[in-house]
Order: structure tokens, then C-alpha cells, then sequence
């Protein structure tokens, strides 16, 4: 072969070479892997192949997948003519990562594989400890120059055109707080594209419900009694409408530091006693534990109410604490003069002067008293009832100058002490020599000797004593005058 045909032979190669060279486009640049939220179908966009056009017949949408012996291949799952640059599935994405990716269609036969992507699918868990809800997806992948960040999106209804941004990310997972039991949302995360904010791909739709019961809205100590300083009686109160009860009935001695008393888990109306804390330095309140031993709601704190009674002249002194630093409205009442009386009634006031006026001759001497509080509390009025504070009353006394067995008035023809309410008593007598002639006890002296004969007319010493009070005494000395007609 001559030297003029091998380099024509030379030439028609590096023809040929150069036309299969440009025969061959590049492959489609894919723009983003996404998921619609509202239909959970893949879209996929696409740059067209850079190449003559004419060379183009279309683009297979491929998919990663498993065969049934383990193999894993890129599979066409779909094709599109040549021109179209955007692909939607026909069928659902259900919380499960897919790869997908475009190739070129040319020359009939041959595919040029894009890089691809991703699908992005979000989940979400409510954390009923936090009363928030944990938004997780996967990170977008396909985008050489990265994911600048995420958008979480939200929605009370789930409604497309509902939702707001929540909130921006550059980590997979976001957290929402400020949930109440029973409210749901819903969510979607948009991944944005670093150097192109217009470029974007979108995760599945996920929602969330703060499944955790209803908790009471209101407890409350409607009641405190002090027993007698030897119990204390409460009756408790919460809301009846509650999914989950679970109580804490707490007691303190400085107002600021309480300790657990007693634990229970019913509503309604429940009574409790506690023995050991007839003090006025006492402080109950009552809690709603949450499932996570949080603290829901709390009452009132109320102090128990201590009362006390002193005999001053002749009048009684009765003076209590307060049960609560809010206005207090109080009920002084007797409780054994034969009709439970109410003796005064006005608000923050914590001492009150009771005369006994009331009681009448022949009575019983000892009297007894209680404070009953009022007050607004947070869920309703609070009732505090004290210790029922009794005293045996001094009596009034007054007693005779002179007596004549023989009137005709039967008040003149005795000596004794008349009093202003029953009280046991003895009269010892005697004579102008200081020698004791007459004892007798709760009944009157009629002028006679030990031996009950008459005493003649004269002046006549006296000793009085009344008991009162459980065995406290008082006596009073004179003279009586025995004189007759």
C-alpha cells in the first residue's frame, strides 16, 4: 500500500472516531429525588442531556433494586420521550428510602446513567415526658454541593396550603414542643440546596398525636378539719373528667419544703386523715402527678388551723392562726351551751372576746368553742375547721350577808353560794372561835350545828369552795349573820 492510501485510510479513521464522539451525548444532570407530602408519590426533575437533540429518543427511570437471589441492579421502571425533564410515580412511597436515577436514551440501544438521588422520608415520635414530639428524616443524597439546610413545615390540619414553616435545620432531626394531651400535627421537611435555595426536595408526609391522657384540670383540699388536736381530717376534690389520676397529698412544717404524705389514684370526693399533725405549724397541699412523676397541677396550700380558749376576768380570750395568706372570712361559734351558737363572723380577724353572757343559771360550766374558716382558693372555696378548744368557766358567785330560818320567805332561810351555772360546791361554818361547827357539800347551810340543831343568833364565819375546770378550785371567805324573828 502506497504511502498517499494509508494516510487517506488515517483519516477516514479519525473521521469516523470523531463522529462516534459526538454521537454520544452526556447523561441527564438529576435536580432533585422528591417525594409530594399530600400523594407520597417520587418526582424526580432533570436537566436534559447536553448533545444534539436529534441524538436523544428519551429517558429510562431507574430504580435500585433486589431481585429474588439477592442481586441488587439498577431496574427500568419507566421511560419518557425525549424533552420531558420531570417523572411522578404512579404508585405510593410508604416510610422507606428509595435510589432512583435518569438515563439517556441513544442510538436505540444505549443508556447514559444519571448519579440520581434519594427519596426522603420523615418520621415523627411524641415524647410525653417533654410534651414534644421528635421530627426525624433521612439526609438528602444526590446533590454534589450539599444540603445548605432543612425547612420543617407544620400543620394542625394536614391540609396542603395549611401548613407553616416551623423552623430551619442543618441536622436530620428537629424537636416541637408545646404539646397539650390529644393535639396531633402534621409535618413535612423540605431539603434546600446549597448555592440554589430555589432547588429543593421534599420528604413524605408524617404526623403526630400527644396520645397521653387527659389530666385533671383542677385539685383541690376543699376541706381541712382540725380533729380535737389529735387528727386532721381532709376532704380532697378533682376534676371527675380526667383519663389519668394519680395524686399526692403533701405535707410540710415550714410552708416551703413538703414530703409526700400519701399517694392515690381515684378522683371524686375522697376523705384522709393524718394523726400525727395537730400543729399550727403544719402545711398540706395536693398534687397531680403527670406519667412521667411531673407535676400537673397543684392546690392551694392550706395551714391547720390551731385555737385556743383563756379565761380573763369575765370574759373568754379565743385566738387562732391563719389558714392561708389570702382573705380569710371566720365563724366564732360555741358549740355546747345548749344551741351551737354563732358569736361573730367578719373577715381577717384572729382573736375574738367572748363575754359567755348566754349562759344561763344551771347550765354546765364548761364551754367549748370552734373557728371555721373561708377562703377563695384557686378551684373553689376552701373550709378550715379548727381544734374545738374547752375550758371550764370560773363561775359568778354571789352569796348571802345573812340568813332566818324561820321566814317566811324560803330564799331567807338558808345560806349557799348562787352561781352562774352549775358547779360543784362545799360550805364549811364557823363559829366567832374559829371552831368548825357545820360541812356539807352541794346543798345549803339552814343555820343548824353538826349535830343539826339550831344555832343560836350571831355572826357566823364562813368557807366557800366551787370546783370548776376539772378540779380547779375557788373559795371565798366571810361572815353570815344568823338572826330570827
Amino acid at each position: 500500500m502506497n504511502r498517499q492510501a494509508v494516510i487517506i485510510i488515517l483519516l477516514l479513521f479519525t473521521f469516523i472516531l470523531s463522529v462516534k464522539a459526538e454521537d454520544k451525548p452526556q447523561p441527564p444532570e438529576v435536580i432533585s429525588v422528591s417525594v409530594d407530602p399530600f400523594y407520597d408519590k417520587v418526582e424526580i426533575k432533570w436537566k436534559p442531556s447536553i448533545s444534539d437533540p436529534s441524538l436523544i429518543h428519551g429517558y429510562y427511570i431507574n430504580q435500585w433494586v433486589t431481585d429474588a437471589l439477592g442481586n441488587k441492579h439498577w431496574k427500568h421502571i419507566d421511560s419518557v420521550a425525549a424533552g420531558v425533564t420531570e417523572w411522578k410515580s404512579n404508585t405510593m412511597v410508604l416510610n422507606k428510602q428509595l435510589w432512583f436515577s435518569v438515563g439517556t436514551k441513544y442510538n436505540y440501544n444505549n443508556e447514559l446513567n444519571s448519579t440520581g438521588g434519594f427519596t426522603m422520608v420523615s418520621e415523627t415520635e411524641y415524647e410525653e415526658c417533654t410534651d414534644r414530639a421528635k421530627i426525624k428524616w433521612n439526609k438528602y443524597r444526590g446533590w454534589a454541593e450539599g444540603v445548605d439546610k432543612y425547612n420543617v413545615y407544620v400543620s394542625g390540619t394536614g391540609f396542603k396550603g395549611e401548613f407553616t414553616l416551623l423552623g430551619t435545620t442543618t441536622d436530620t432531626t428537629y424537636y416541637h414542643s408545646g404539646f397539650r394531651p390529644k393535639d396531633k400535627r402534621y409535618y413535612y421537611i423540605t431539603a434546600q440546596r446549597s448555592g440554589a435555595p430555589s432547588v429543593t426536595a421534599t420528604t413524605t408526609l408524617t404526623n403526630v398525636v400527644a396520645n397521653e391522657p387527659t389530666l385533671p384540670a383542677e385539685v383541690m383540699i376543699s376541706k381541712l378539719e382540725n380533729k380535737s388536736n389529735a387528727e386532721i381530717k381532709f376532704t380532697l376534690k378533682v376534676s371527675s373528667d380526667a383519663e389519668y389520676n394519680k395524686f399526692r397529698l403533701m405535707k410540710s412544717t415550714d410552708g416551703s419544703k413538703f414530703d409526700t404524705l400519701y399517694k392515690y389514684s381515684e378522683v371524686g370526693v375522697k376523705s384522709y386523715s393524718d394523726i400525727a399533725a395537730p400543729s399550727d405549724n403544719v402545711y398540706y397541699t395536693l398534687m397531680s402527678i403527670d406519667r412521667c412523676n411531673a407535676i400537673n397541677v397543684v392546690s392551694d396550700t392550706v395551714k391547720v388551723m390551731l385555737a385556743t380558749a383563756q379565761q380573763a376576768d369575765n370574759n373568754v380570750k379565743i385566738k387562732w392562726n391563719a389558714p392561708s395568706d389570702k382573705t380569710v372570712s371566720y365563724t366564732v361559734k360555741s358549740t355546747n351551751t345548749g344551741v351551737e351558737r354563732d358569736l361573730v363572723t367578719k373577715d381577717n380577724f384572729n382573736s375574738y372576746n367572748d363575754n359567755y353572757g348566754y349562759i344561763a343559771e344551771g347550765m354546765d360550766n364548761r364551754i367549748c368553742y370552734i373557728v371555721e374558716a373561708t377562703f377563695a382558693g384557686k378551684f373553689g372555696t376552701v373550709d378550715v375547721v379548727s381544734n374545738e378548744p374547752c375550758i371550764g368557766l370560773q363561775p359568778r358567785i354571789w352569796l348571802p350577808t345573812a340568813i332566818n330560818p324561820n321566814s317566811v320567805h324560803t330564799a331567807n332561810r338558808s345560806f349557799k353560794p348562787e352561781l352562774s351555772f352549775n358547779s360543784p360546791y362545799s360550805i364549811t361554818i364557823y363559829n366567832r372561835w374559829k371552831k368548825q361547827i357545820y360541812y356539807g357539800e352541794n346543798g345549803p347551810w339552814k343555820g343548824v350545828n353538826k349535830s343539826g340543831e339550831q344555832v343560836v343568833q350571831g355572826t357566823y364565819i364562813y368557807l366557800v369552795k366551787i370546783e370548776y375546770d376539772e378540779g380547779k378550785i375557788v373559795e371565798k371567805k366571810g361572815t353570815v349573820t344568823v338572826i330570827y324573828d
